[in-house]
């Protein structure tokens, strides 16, 4: 009975996020990015607590990491997606309105058809977290840039976008066309090659604390100049980093 109860309890902790994501998408949809990514936080704080939770308690299984990664389309596919789309939408991209009917039932359809390339956030994300069950060769660290890292990325960009500190940088910041590059440079980082740090512990132990530790210590200091536009930035510092780690070892 108590190892039933046990093996509930990370796949709820996983519903916890996909259901904290569906929330930060409703919030997103009325272009409230604070409360977005308040629930946004808690859906990755619900996504370490499950694997972390299913190692404590022994009760790891291929239903939960299936489960993980369909959570993960949601919050780090979906979620970011919308976002770069609203932020398309926010800065300028043209919204048409296109009607039609079916019979006697008229149907009218508002959209930005620019802003659907944000979308594209997606689908990268579904793919790379397909690409991510498969394979094997990931267990120490990543290849690619994690879903939740991009998710992050695009999360914190209307802060960024909004801090004094970058005002002399908000016209190139709010301009469609970088956002656009943005999302797709995003797409294709979390599925290329490129050999990426975790948090998870190595045989090496050093190699396995120094890198997160720095970044750990980067974000603190970040976050006390510009609060939640350290996140943006600080997926930035990760990439810079987890690039320094691979030449300076080879």
């Amino acid at each position: 009975m108590l190892m039933a109860i046990l093996r509930i309890i990370p796949n709820l902790v996983t519903g916890a996020n996909l259901f904290l994501g569906c929330v930060a998408i409703i919030q997103l949809l009325q272009f409230h990015f604070e409360a977005a990514m308040l629930c946004f936080l808690l859906a990755l704080l619900a996504d370490v607590l499950d694997g972390f939770l299913a190692r404590l308690f022994r009760v790891s299984s291929s239903l939960g990491a299936q489960l993980d990664s369909l959570a993960d389309v949601v919050t780090s596919g979906v979620l970011p997606g919308l976002m770069a789309y609203q932020l398309l939408v926010r800065y300028g991209v043209k919204s048409i309105s296109w009607g039609f009917s079916i019979g006697s039932t008229p149907i009218s359809i508002h959209w930005a058809p620019l802003g659907l390339l944000g979308l594209v956030v997606a689908l990268a994300a579904a793919y790379r977290l397909a690409k991510f069950n498969l394979d094997e060769d990931q267990k120490y660290d990543f290849k690619g840039l994690p879903a939740p890292a991009n998710a992050l990325f695009f999360m914190g960009y209307p802060f960024l976008v909004s801090h004094p500190q970058f005002h002399a940088a908000t016209n190139l910041l709010t301009e469609p066309l970088f956002i656009v590059g943005l999302v797709v440079v995003g797409s294709l980082l979390m599925n290329a090659p490129l050999r990426m740090f975790s948090f998870k512990m190595q045989s090496n132990m050093l190699d396995s604390i120094l890198y997160p530790l720095l970044l750990v210590i980067c974000f603190i200091v970040l976050y006390i100049f510009f609060h939640w536009a350290a996140f943006t930035l600080a997926v930035v510092l990760y990439i810079l980093l987890s690039i320094i780690k691979k030449v300076l070892a080879t």
